[in-house]
Parts: structure tokens; C-alpha cells; sequence
């Protein structure tokens, strides 16, 4: 860009275009990186919700020494812990002494040796479940594993 007399100065079309091009791909990729920060954050989320409900019902368990202690239920994307025996859906958020939410859209499967898609877990006056158990928590195609001990 020269500055002679009568001429005029300015950016030439070629320039602009180009910034634009570099602008719009920088902004892809925060976006790209965004979403998947925000995942990420969902599946510890909900990864740190389940293994608190998990130590929860296991203190209330040992506190409850009668019989069937304790155990929890996941519903949807809530999980209540109650005292006594919660097969059979008993455990709402109406006799529940604690509950929680996952982060929204995640999908938690819980699993043993002998099923799939547990959604009751009854622990006895112990603290602990009758089988090792494990755990997936997907969203978005990512997903976390773990054991429940």
C-alpha cells in the first residue's frame, strides 16, 4: 500500500478475504475444542455424583445395621439413596434421604456379573453390594468406566 499523492490507501480485497478465512478457522476450532471441554466436564460430573451416592448409601447402610440396609436407585437422570430395602422402586424422592442429579443428557449403565442396566443397588448392613459392580457413563460418543467398590 503506497502513499503517493491521489492515490488511495486501504486493504485490498485479497487481504480481507484472507483474514476472513483465518478468522472463521480459529473460530471452528475453539468451538470444536469448546464442545468437547464440555463433555468432558459432563462425564466427571455425573462420574463424581454416582461415587458420592455410592459412598452415601454405603454410610447409611452401616448406620442402618437392620437386615437389608440400604441401597440406591437411579432414575433417569436422578439418583436416590434410601434406607431399607429399594427393589421394586421404592425409593423416590418422596422416602429418599438423599438425592442427586447427573449432568444432562448422560447415560449411566451399571452392570455385574450376572446382568446389564442395573438401576437398583441394594447393599447390605456391611456397606457392600452382593456383586463387584461396574459402570459406563456415555455422552456424545465419549464415555467413562469404573468399578463401584
Amino acid at each position: 500500500m503506497d502513499s503517493q499523492p491521489g492515490k488511495q490507501a486501504g486493504f485490498s480485497l485479497i487481504e480481507l478475504m484472507v483474514t476472513m478465512v483465518i478468522f472463521i478457522m480459529l473460530t471452528l476450532a475453539a468451538v470444536s475444542l469448546g464442545s468437547s471441554w464440555l463433555v468432558s466436564s459432563d462425564l466427571q460430573k455425573s462420574e463424581s455424583v454416582l461415587k458420592m451416592a455410592h459412598s452415601k448409601a454405603k454410610a447409611l447402610a452401616i448406620r442402618n445395621a437392620n437386615g437389608t440396609a440400604a441401597g440406591l436407585q437411579i432414575t433417569g437422570q436422578k439418583v436416590f439413596i434410601c434406607a431399607g430395602n429399594v427393589g421394586g422402586g421404592n425409593c423416590t424422592a418422596n422416602t429418599a434421604t438423599w438425592s442427586a442429579s447427573f449432568a444432562k443428557n448422560t447415560e449411566i449403565s451399571i452392570s455385574d456379573s450376572e446382568s446389564n442396566d442395573i438401576t437398583t443397588i441394594q447393599l447390605d448392613r456391611t456397606g457392600l453390594a452382593v456383586r463387584a459392580l461396574n459402570y459406563t457413563i456415555t455422552k456424545k460418543g465419549d464415555h467413562v468406566n469404573g468399578k463401584l467398590v
